[in-house]
């Protein structure tokens, strides 16, 4: 397969198709899907925790698979049986990890190593302080470097500005100072100015990820949170600290975070993209 002269929608390495599958749909319409809007390099991805571990807390509709070390072994097994139907595909495995005491990373499974091409994995989200915030953030990277040498497999940091995103735009107020701030097309925001507004020291993760060598996501869940309020500062500080993270030599990765989508005649309504004009945006 050529992977060569890709463009960035052609990536998504966040493609949920698991356990959430949404009902009256296969694996093979997402992977369909998958191929009909533009990907070639697909990471397949599902939360562990519906699989080991603490469950999360919103039940499954439908439970697709066996919760346990077998039932995510079986996802793979019909991915694998998939992967001939569609030779324009690269497809990748890769388990996403929620922050939080679900999981353990120092105690992950070896046949969930051993199924997985790769991992993602989330960061804690400490509303207490930005100091707390970023401690635990910075502890969790470390956690992760930790896994990464032990199970030998990559792994890239999940949505890294989901929590704050939700937090200033999403499941709280939005302040005024938020509302009423301009558009700054250069993306001349001050290191203050983000840390403001994420709520944690961004530049220290940042250098981080540079020190340890994990990437991070830019994540179509996390653009589309942004862009459904109708307000183009926000995404712009959104892209500003990405570049933080690219000028110190950190990986990006495209996502799309999707989880559903629209079949015929209605596919025009539905799905995530990867945030293609972020890369855009940083010169990428």
């Amino acid at each position: 397969m050529n992977l060569h002269n890709l463009y960035i929608h052609n990536i998504d390495f966040h493609y949920h198709a698991g356990q959430e599958r949404q009902q009256g749909t296969t694996l093979r319409d997402y992977i369909e899907h998958a191929e009909l809007t533009g990907r070639i390099v697909l990471g397949v991805t599902d939360h562990l925790e519906r699989y080991i571990g603490q469950p999360p807390s919103a039940p499954m509709n439908v439970q697709l698979y066996e919760q346990s070390v077998q039932g995510l072994l079986d996802y793979r097994g019909d991915v694998d049986a998939l992967r001939g139907s569609y030779p324009s595909l690269h497809i990748a495995f890769g388990p996403e990890i929620h922050a939080g005491p679900r999981i353990d990373l120092s105690s992950l499974p070896g046949e969930v190593a051993q199924a997985s091409d790769y991992f993602l994995v989330g960061l804690p989200a400490v509303e207490e302080s930005p100091q707390a915030d970023t401690e635990a953030k910075l502890a969790q990277l470390a956690a992760m470097a930790r896994m990464r040498e032990r199970v030998g497999k990559p792994l890239f940091v999940v949505h890294p500005f989901r929590s704050s995103v939700n937090r200033r735009l999403v499941k709280g107020n939005v302040e005024p100072w938020v509302t009423n701030m301009p558009p700054r097309p250069a993306l001349d925001f001050a290191h203050e100015e983000l840390d403001r507004f994420f709520g944690f020291d961004v530049l220290a993760l940042a250098r981080a990820c540079a020190e340890l060598e994990i990437p991070i996501e830019i994540n179509g869940g996390t653009d589309g949170r942004i862009r459904s309020l109708n307000l183009p500062a926000p995404l712009q500080m959104l892209w500003a600290a990405y570049r933080i993270f690219v000028d110190l030599g950190v990986g990006l990765v495209p996502g799309s975070d999707q989880h559903a989508f629209h079949r015929p005649p209605d596919r025009r309504d539905g799905g995530r993209s990867i945030p293609f004009d972020a890369f855009d945006a940083l010169g990428i």
